[in-house]
C-alpha cells in the first residue's frame, strides 16, 4: 500500500495498541497501579507504572505455560505476557505464548512473530533512515526499511545527475551514483533532454527519471516504488509491487510474502502476521483483536479459551480464569472444589500439605506421602492415627483398638493370618516386633518367637538342654525340655562291643581293652571281620584284609586296568575282573597322541591300556618336488607307525598333499605334457594353449599367458586374442586399435596399426 496509508495506519496502531495494552494489564493484574514490567511481563523485575522492582520471588505450583499473574505463581518464578514462562524473556521481539510468537509452545521464550510488535518494543525510524520499520523480524530483533525503498529522492546538481537513494534492508540508506549530463545540464532533478514527466511520454509509458527515458509500464506484481504509482500499469503501487487494486482494506496486501499468493494480486494478509502494523493488542482481558490478521482480511479476535481474566481461589472453592467465547465476550467458567485440600494459595488449590490444618474438614494429611484423604477404615494403610476412623495406626493400617502387648498385631503379614485392621495374636514361631527373647536351650524357657496365643513360646520338648556323658560301657544321654520350661534327664543306654570313648561310646578299637567283655579287637572293630562283597574303607575289616574299591576282595587286584566293584568291571563286587574295553573309570591310561601310535586313553579289556588303532594317521601326507605324493603314515595296532611310501603323480603335479587329476590349464600337468581341456597330454602345447613358461610351448614362446608363434616383441604387439586386432590366441599381432592394454604408450598415449598415437587416428 502507499506510504502514506502504511504511516496513517501505524500511527493509529501505536495509539490504539497503547490504550489497550493499558487496559488489559488492568484487568489482569488488579488496577492500574500494579503492572508488572516491560511488555506485559508480571513481575519480571522491571518496574511498571505505580510498582517497584520485586524481581523473581518463585516458589510457586504452576508448570511452565500455566496461566498466571504474577511471578510468585510459577516454579519458574517467571510469569510473562500472561503464562508461566522458562526464563524471564525480556528482550525485545520475544514472547512466550504461541499466539504472540505465531506458534510453538506456550511457556517456552521465543521471537515476536514476524510482522508484528506485541510489546511496543520497535520504534519506526522513517523510511529515510532505512532503520527500525516499526515492526519484528521474527528473529529476535526489530525489523528494517526492506531494500530497494526510496529513502532520498534523486537530484541533479552542477549537471550532474544523483540517483535517488535506496535501503539495503540493513539499516542503511545506500548511495546508488551518479551520471554526468554532458553535454547537457540539469533540468529539475533530471538532465536536459530527459523526460521530466509521464505527459512527455507515450500512453501506456511513465517518465524513468533515473535513466531518462520513456519505459513501458510495469505490470501486476512487477517491484516498484510505494510514492511511484505512476510506473505501474494499474497506476497502484501497493507494498513495493504494482497491483491489481487500490488494497485498500484493513490486513490486505498486493505482497506474496505477506498473502502467501501471488505478487501483483490483492488478497488477505496471511493469517498471525501484520506487515503493515495495522491491527491492535487490545489486550487478552478485552477478548477484541490480538494484534495481528485473520488471514481473511480482518483483524484477528483473541482465540476462544483465552484467559481473559485470573482465576482465584478461597477455603475450598477455585473460582475458574474466565476465557474469551465465540462472540468475543470474556466469560466466567465457574468454580471448582479443591476437596480434599484447602486452598495452596490466591489462585490455586492446594495439592500437598504437611498438616491437617491443609485439608478440608473430615480428612486428614498424610505427612509420608504429603497428601489429603479422607480418613480411613481399618485395614486400610496408614501412618498416623489422625488418618483413622479409629484413631488408632498400627502396624501401618488402621486398627480396631491401640493393639498393645506382647505378640499381638494388626497386619495379617505380622499376625500370619486374619484380616488387616483386626488385633489378634501374632502366629505361632513368629516374632515381627521382637517381642520375646531367647534365653538359650540350657534354660528350657523362651526361645525368641511366639506361641500363636497372645505369649511367648518356651523351647519345645525335646530340645537338648544338658550334654550326656559316657563311663565304662554305659552312656548317660543328653537331658531335654519337657516344653514346659523344665530340662529332664535323658536316662542311659549300653554301648554293646564297645567301650566308652570319651563322653560318647567307642566306635572302633586299637587293643582288646577298648572291646566289652566277650569282643575282641580284630582290624580295628570289636567283633567279626567281613566277607568278600561287603562294603568297607579299609582291609583290617575285611578276612581277605584286601579292601579295594570300597568292597572286600578276593586279592590286592593292583593291575592295570582291573578292580573289584560291579559297577567299574560288571563282575559281582569283590571279585578282581577287566575293566571293560574302551572304558578307563580310574584314569589309567594317558591319551597320547596319534602320531605315536601309543595308548589311546581307555583300557583294552585284557587287564592293559588299548593302542590307537590299525590305519589311525600317525603322519600327514605331503608333496615332494613337482610330481611326487609321499602318502599318509599309519599306525599298525601295535604301537608303530608304518612308512607307506609314495605315488608318482604324472602326468598330473602334486599339489595341496594331493595328486592332481584334471588340469585348468599347462601349469596342472608335470614337465613334457600340457593341457588339453580338462586332460594332460604327452608333448609340448600348441599355439593358443594357455602357458606359464616357455617350456611348455612347442614353439618355444610363451607371450601374454600364450603358447605364440613367436616372440612377439615390440611396442603395441600382443599373443592374446582378447587384446589383438585378429582376437586369435597364440598368433602375435598388433593390439586393438586406439587402446593400450599394457600402459606402453607413456600413459596419454594408444595403439594404432602397431604404433603409438598420441590421439586414435
Amino acid at each position: 500500500m502507499s506510504g502514506l496509508r502504511w504511516l496513517l495506519s501505524s500511527l493509529t496502531v501505536v495509539l490504539f495498541v497503547a490504550c489497550s495494552l493499558t487496559s488489559s494489564l488492568d484487568d489482569l493484574k488488579g488496577g492500574p497501579d500494579g503492572g508488572g514490567g516491560s511488555g506485559g511481563n508480571a513481575g519480571d523485575g522491571q518496574a511498571g507504572d505505580g510498582s517497584a522492582a520485586t524481581g523473581n520471588t518463585g516458589g510457586g505450583t504452576a508448570a511452565d505455560g500455566s496461566a498466571c499473574g504474577t511471578n510468585g505463581e510459577c516454579q519458574s518464578a517467571h510469569c510473562v505476557d500472561g503464562v508461566c514462562c522458562n526464563t524471564a524473556c525480556d528482550s525485545d521481539c520475544m514472547a512466550c505464548t504461541s499466539a504472540l510468537k505465531g506458534g510453538g509452545v506456550d511457556g517456552e521464550c521465543g521471537p515476536s512473530q514476524a510482522g508484528t510488535d506485541p510489546r511496543e518494543d520497535c520504534t519506526d525510524d522513517g523510511v529515510a533512515s532505512c532503520g527500525n520499520d516499526g515492526r519484528c523480524d521474527g528473529k529476535g530483533a526489530c525489523r528494517k526499511y526492506a531494500a530497494g525503498l526510496e529513502c532520498a529522492a534523486q537530484t541533479c546538481t552542477g549537471g550532474v545527475k544523483s540517483f535517488a537513494k535506496t535501503c539495503d534492508g540493513s539499516g542503511a540508506c545506500q548511495d546508488n551514483g551518479s551520471q554526468p549530463c554532458q553535454p547537457a545540464s540539469c533540468n529539475g532533478v533530471v538532465c536536459t533532454g530527459d523526460c521530466a514527466g509521464d505527459n512527455e511520454c507515450q500512453p501506456g509509458e511513465f517518465c524513468d527519471i533515473a535513466s531518462g527515458d520513456c519505459t513501458a509500464k510495469l505490470a501486476n506484481g512487477a517491484a516498484c516504488q510505494p510514492s511511484k504509482a505512476n510506473q505501474c500499469a494499474s497506476g497502484q503501487c501497493v507494498d513495493g509491487v504494482c497491483c491489481d487494486a487500490a488494497c485498500t482494506g484493513a490486513c490486505q496486501s498486493c505482497k506474496a510474502a505477506f498473502t502467501g499468493g501471488t505478487d501483483g494480486t490483492c488478497a488477505p494478509v496471511a493469517t498471525g502476521t501484520d506487515p503493515d502494523g495495522e491491527c491492535a493488542d487490545q489486550g487478552s482481558s478485552s477478548c477484541g483483536t490480538d494484534g495481528v490478521c485473520d488471514g481473511a482480511g480482518a483483524c484477528r479476535k483473541y482465540a476462544v479459551g483465552t484467559v481473559c481474566k485470573l482465576g482465584s481461589c478461597a477455603g475450598s472453592t477455585l473460582t475458574n480464569p474466565s476465557t474469551c467465547s465465540t462472540t468475543g465476550q470474556c466469560q466466567p467458567n465457574g468454580s471448582t472444589a479443591c476437596t480434599p485440600y484447602l486452598c495452596g494459595s490466591s489462585t490455586t488449590c492446594g495439592t500437598t500439605c504437611s498438616n491437617d490444618a491443609q485439608c478440608v474438614s473430615g480428612n486428614a494429611c498424610d505427612t509420608t506421602s504429603g497428601t489429603c484423604g479422607a480418613k480411613k477404615p481399618n485395614g486400610q494403610p496408614c501412618s498416623s492415627g489422625n488418618q483413622c476412623t479409629s484413631g488408632f495406626c498400627v502396624d501401618g493400617l488402621c486398627c480396631e483398638s491401640a493393639c498393645t502387648g506382647a505378640c499381638k498385631a494388626c497386619s495379617t503379614a505380622k499376625k500370619g493370618s486374619g484380616a488387616d485392621g483386626t488385633c489378634g495374636n501374632v502366629g505361632n514361631g513368629l516374632d515381627p516386633d521382637n517381642d520375646c527373647a531367647d534365653q538359650g536351650a540350657a534354660s528350657c524357657g523362651t526361645n525368641g518367637a511366639c506361641n500363636g496365643s497372645g505369649a511367648c513360646a518356651l523351647y519345645a520338648s525335646g530340645t537338648q538342654c544338658a550334654t550326656g556323658s559316657c563311663s565304662g560301657s554305659t552312656k548317660t544321654n543328653p537331658s531335654t525340655c519337657n516344653g514346659t520350661g523344665t530340662c529332664s534327664a535323658g536316662g542311659t543306654s549300653s554301648c554293646g562291643a564297645y567301650m566308652c570313648s570319651g563322653a560318647n561310646c567307642g566306635t572302633s578299637c586299637g587293643t582288646d581293652t577298648q572291646c566289652t567283655s566277650g569282643n575282641f579287637c580284630q582290624s580295628g572293630l570289636c567283633g567279626g571281620k567281613k566277607g568278600n562283597g561287603s562294603t568297607c574303607s579299609a582291609g583290617s575289616e575285611c578276612s581277605s584284609n584286601y579292601c579295594v574299591d570300597g568292597f572286600c576282595c578276593s586279592t590286592a587286584c593292583t593291575g592295570l586296568c582291573q578292580a573289584c566293584s560291579s559297577a567299574l568291571t560288571g563282575a559281582a563286587n569283590g571279585t578282581c575282573a577287566n575293566v571293560p574295553n574302551g572304558q578307563d573309570p580310574q584314569s589309567e591310561c594317558a591319551a597320547q597322541a596319534a602320531s605315536t601310535c601309543g595308548t589311546s586313553g581307555a583300557c583294552n579289556g585284557s587287564g592293559a591300556c588299548a593302542l590307537h588303532a590299525a590305519g589311525t594317521q600317525c603322519v600327514a601326507p605331503s608333496c615332494s618336488g613337482n610330481t611326487t605324493l609321499t602318502a599318509a603314515d599309519t599306525c599298525n595296532g601295535s604301537g608303530t607307525c608304518v612308512d607307506n611310501g609314495s605315488v608318482n603323480c604324472s602326468p598330473y603335479v602334486c599339489t595341496a598333499n594331493a595328486c592332481k587329476t584334471s588340469c585348468a590349464s599347462s601349469t596342472d600337468c608335470a614337465s613334457g605334457y600340457y593341457c588339453n581341456g580338462t586332460t594332460c597330454q604327452a608333448g609340448a602345447a600348441p599355439n593358443g594353449t594357455a602357458c606359464t613358461s616357455p617350456a611348455q610351448c612347442a614353439s618355444g614362446f610363451c607371450v601374454d599367458g600364450y603358447c605364440c608363434n613367436s616372440s612377439c616383441t615390440g611396442v603395441c604387439k600382443t599373443c592374446n586374442g582378447a587384446y589383438s586386432d585378429s582376437g586369435t590366441n597364440g598368433s602375435c599381432d598388433n593390439v586393438g586399435e586406439c587402446s593400450d592394454p599394457y600402459n606402453e604408450c607413456s600413459g596419454s598415449g594408444i595403439c594404432s596399426f602397431g604404433k603409438c598415437w598420441s590421439i586414435c587416428p
